[in-house]
């Protein structure tokens, strides 16, 4: 073997070229691109699924308020001062709470002002004057 084979054969396993580097230096630059895209995209889809459980909690927490007043309800009345039992609201007697004066309660279930959906609204009638309680 001569010395300019031999010459040849080590330099071509002595290492990469530059060029050779600025190749994988791109393909590394394009793969953490894909990847931080990928990583943004799956940020966004976690807070939208984060806000949606949210609201189906916030859902779920009212419509237990709403069966939680309906069950201690001790019956449905015709109506409490400005607030009547009609085919949008329904007006509950409540019982009394302990230690309270002999005087009621009322759940009130609908649109509490024009504007607005389904409330809930507990009324306390304390020296013949009705009173919100929550």
């Amino acid at each position: 073997m001569g010395a300019a084979q031999r010459f040849r054969t080590c330099s071509s396993a002595a290492g990469t070229t530059l060029l050779e580097c600025l190749g994988y230096i791109a393909m590394l630059g394009i793969l953490i691109n894909l990847a931080a895209g990928l990583f943004v995209t799956c940020m966004r889809l976690n807070g939208y699924g984060t806000d949606a459980l949210d609201r189906i909690a916030a859902r779920e927490e009212l419509r237990e308020g709403f069966v939680d007043t309906v069950r201690e309800a001790t019956r449905v009345i015709n109506g409490i001062g400005p607030y009547r039992t009609s085919p949008d609201c329904v007006v509950l007697a409540l019982p009394r709470l302990a230690g309270a004066p002999l005087e009621g309660r009322y759940a009130v279930l609908g649109p509490i002002r024009t504007n607005s959906r389904l409330t809930r609204l507990v009324v306390r009638k304390t020296n013949g004057v009705f009173e919100p309680e929550y």
